[in-house]
């Protein structure tokens, strides 16, 4: 087994001021997989003791490729051979991206390195497996960050932005299932099958089957049963309701969008976070006019076109997006 590395030689190497003999050592032991979590671990605590750390990515994109290319010589020239060889410079190119990703973004730099993000863009959506057997679905525009390391065995905590549909496998040891969002708004489960919406300054939970606690407020809490539809808006008002049809929240998965009395100023704000459209409506009255109803469109122009028929409305396009204006009556 490889010898433990001194803290200060971790220390040393992330303040840049190791020296190439320091540096070939710390390679060699971070080759060695049981190694590399105390390497992360060790990057971590050096960005917590440092979080003003200033970030010139320029200059650091320059030191990496200058180190690619003349690497500093050392005065043991068998040493200086092992340093030339492919499977240090293997090693090498692997420290460095690490110290890339330190000096280019600090914080943002750890979340690559612990996270595994999966992100959709506008219009898309993608189903994947968690490490633990539990499916998510995102839909467009979103982002799921899940743990690198540990997760299914250390924990199962999860963090999202935008929406998905979570299909939560039931362990062994009854370990929870946490999904968390950028504000004060978790979800808990132990094995279930729920669609959480978390976009701006709305949170919505849907269940379809299980049961799944709400933490939407410190030390408040709410127990959700199959049907239930729970949101929270901005001001920090909870609704809570039955829904006889919790699947519909999910269509999105079918390119299907519902709609129950449904505002058109809300269908605007609808298709800019999943089209990545700004849609502005001229008319105060047609922004409150309300749809009901089911409308397939893989495309923005589809669902405008189809609302457009129903609620007698033109699309002009603007250099930014469209602005919707009524038609006038005959």
């Amino acid at each position: 087994m490889p010898e433990p590395l001194p803290q200060s030689l971790l220390d040393d190497f992330f303040d840049g001021k190791s020296t190439a003999l320091q540096r070939q050592w710390l390679a060699g032991w971070v080759r060695h997989p049981e190694n590399q979590a105390a390497f992360y671990l060790a990057l971590d605590d050096w960005e917590r003791r440092h979080p003003q750390y200033p970030a010139d990515v320029d200059a650091a994109l320059s030191r990496f490729r200058t180190a690619l290319q003349t690497p500093e010589p050392v005065a043991d020239e068998t040493v200086s051979t092992v340093y030339r060889s492919r499977g240090f410079r293997t090693a090498w190119l692997w420290a460095a991206s690490v110290a890339l990703l330190l000096l280019a973004g600090g914080w943002l730099g750890r979340d690559v390195i612990f996270y595994e993000t999966h992100r959709t863009g506008y219009g898309q959506t993608r189903a994947f497996a968690l490490p633990d057997g539990s499916t998510a679905t995102l839909n467009a525009n979103s982002a799921l960050r899940v743990p690198r390391w540990g997760f299914g065995s250390r924990t199962r905590e999860v963090r999202l932005d935008g929406e998905a549909e979570f299909s939560v496998r039931h362990l062994p040891d009854h370990r929870r299932f946490v999904v968390k969002t950028s504000s004060d708004f978790s979800v808990e489960v132990l094995g279930t099958e729920f669609v959480l919406y978390a976009r701006d300054v709305r949170r919505r939970v849907v269940l379809n089957w299980g049961s799944v606690k709400v933490t939407y407020q410190p030390g408040r809490q709410v127990l959700m049963r199959p049907g239930d539809w729970v949101a929270l808006d901005g001001a920090g008002r909870l609704e809570r309701r039955k829904t006889a049809t919790p699947a519909r929240f999910a269509a999105w998965k079918e390119h299907r969008f519902t709609f129950d009395q449904t505002r058109l100023a809300d269908i605007g704000d609808l298709i800019r976070e999943h089209f990545g459209l700004t849609v502005r409506i001229a008319d105060s009255t047609l922004a409150e006019r309300r749809v009901s109803g089911v409308f397939q469109a893989e495309e923005a122009d589809e669902l405008l076109d189809a609302l457009g028929e129903l609620l007698r409305f033109r699309v002009e396009e603007d250099n930014d997006g469209v602005t919707i204006q009524p038609v006038s009556q005959p």
